[in-house]
Order: C-alpha cells, then sequence, then structure tokens
C-alpha cells in the first residue's frame, strides 16, 4: 500500500481571504477594515483552539465563535454576532476559506506524482469538495471527506477512519498506520486528533496565526523527494510550537523547521 497523506482544508490547503470577508460582512452592515481582521486573527484562532480543548466540538457553534471573535477584535462596526450566524448560514456557496495557499498545494501536488495515496479530511459545513474544485485545486486529492458529510468531526480519530475506507485500505481496524501522515494547522483538531487514529502529524501552522510559517514550495523546489521527505525527516531543529506546548512528541512536525530538517 502507498503512503497516505491526508490534508486539513482550512489555513493549510485554503485561507480565510479576508478581503473577501469584509466584503461579505459589508452585506451584514458590518464595516471592517481588511488590515484590522488580519491583526485580529491571531488570537481569534487561540480563541478557536481553546474551545477545542474545552470540548466545544460543534463545528457551526466553533465558525461562528471564530469570525465574531475575529470581527469583534477588528473593531468592526455593526452587530457581529449576527453577521457571523449569517456568515456561516451562507458558506455552502460563499465559502470564506477560498484563497489556495500555493505551498501547501505544491506540496500536495509533488506527493501525488510521487505515488502517494491523497485525501483532504476538513471539518466544514458540507461544500469542501466544491470549494476545492471552485478553487481548482480539488484534482490533486483522490478523496474529500467533509466532516458535515459523514457525521463526524476532528479531533475524532472515526473521520480519519472514514479516509482510510473510502480510499480503499483493506481492513482499516488492523492496517499499518506508520505510512499515514496527516498534516493541518490546529493542535487540537488536526495534531491530537490524526495522532488518536494513530496517524504520524505534521503540524503547519495557521498562515494567520502564525506569520512566520515556512513557505514550503521553497522545499518541494529543491530537488528533494517529496515522499522522502515526509517519510524520512530527521528534527535538526523545531521552533517552539504553541505556548502551552512545552515539548514536541514524537512523529510531529512542526513546518516552521521543516526548512533546516535534514533526511535520514
Amino acid at each position: 500500500m502507498p503512503r497516505v497523506v491526508t490534508f486539513d482544508a482550512g489555513q493549510t490547503l485554503v485561507g480565510l481571504d479576508l478581503d473577501f470577508l469584509a466584503r461579505r460582512a459589508a452585506m451584514c452592515d458590518v464595516v471592517v477594515d481588511p488590515a484590522r481582521l488580519a491583526a485580529a486573527a491571531p488570537a481569534a484562532w487561540r480563541h478557536y483552539d481553546a474551545l477545542v480543548r474545552a470540548g466545544q466540538l460543534d463545528h457551526a457553534a466553533m465558525w461562528r465563535e471564530l469570525v465574531a471573535h475575529m470581527l469583534a477584535g477588528a473593531h468592526a462596526t455593526g452587530d457581529v454576532t449576527a453577521a457571523a450566524a449569517w456568515l456561516y448560514d451562507q458558506q455552502p456557496t460563499a465559502n470564506l476559506f477560498r484563497r489556495p495557499i500555493a505551498p501547501m498545494v505544491a506540496l500536495a501536488r509533488g506527493l501525488r506524482r510521487e505515488g502517494a495515496r491523497l485525501a483532504v479530511v476538513s471539518n466544514s459545513e458540507g461544500g469542501v469538495a466544491d470549494l476545492l474544485a471552485e478553487v481548482g485545486i480539488a484534482d490533486a486529492f483522490e478523496v474529500i471527506v467533509d466532516s458535515s458529510r459523514v457525521g463526524v468531526a476532528k479531533p475524532d480519530p472515526r473521520i480519519f477512519d472514514i479516509a482510510l475506507e473510502m480510499l480503499g485500505v483493506p481492513d482499516v481496524a488492523n492496517f499499518d498506520r506508520s505510512a499515514c501522515i496527516h498534516i493541518g494547522d490546529s493542535w487540537e483538531a488536526d495534531v491530537l486528533g490524526a495522532q488518536a487514529a494513530r496517524f504520524r502529524t505534521i503540524w503547519g501552522r495557521s498562515p494567520l496565526a502564525q506569520p512566520e510559517a515556512i513557505q514550503l514550495v521553497e522545499i518541494v523546489d529543491r530537488e528533494r523527494d517529496a515522499l522522502n521527505l515526509l517519510g524520512h525527516v530527521v528534527p535538526q531543529r523545531l521552533q517552539p510550537m504553541r505556548d502551552e506546548v512545552e515539548t514536541v512528541p514524537p512523529g510531529i512536525y512542526d513546518f516552521e523547521g521543516l526548512d533546516t530538517l535534514k533526511l535520514s
């Protein structure tokens, strides 16, 4: 069985389009400066992660909290709570996470060329497959698993089992997960969820929450085999991850350190 690599969608393959968010919010009589949204984003994402840690696993509620917190932090005028609720309802047809993150898309395409089995595993509103098709990157993946369509959301490890089943992996319960890697931006949903599913994990910090995140396209373009990169990386340097993460568990690599990783 070739290596299985799963990707999160929002803030991993597609970023939150702040200009689009500002334009959509204006339709609810909420006025906000995209530059202020960018400044408010790190705190909003920390708030989101805290909700996951607290066991607030309802995707819709967390999404609305994230956006309302970001709008409020950006000093938006108007009813940010009502705007967040309306924006969530509009997600299936006007998804705010629509800015392709080019280095990550390049990494996915490189892996697919090398023969990896690729899937998207996303906590979304039911339309992530259509969104990825709309922005031109769905063809890189064999399977797109949307939590709202399968009824299970990260960090529940069952969503990763569903991805393996959809990829046609035989005997999923006993499948050797050492060949499985998940890449995502959320410590709680992606890293801890995938670890619970016995996947190896790579934490790609959110470009909004962590502006210094590495541009992964540099790695793919340096004549390095993408499969070898993900299969045989040895930590040489890892930047501190989050304040609450004191040690880096085995098998978890921060993208910020990948630029200085060496292949074994």
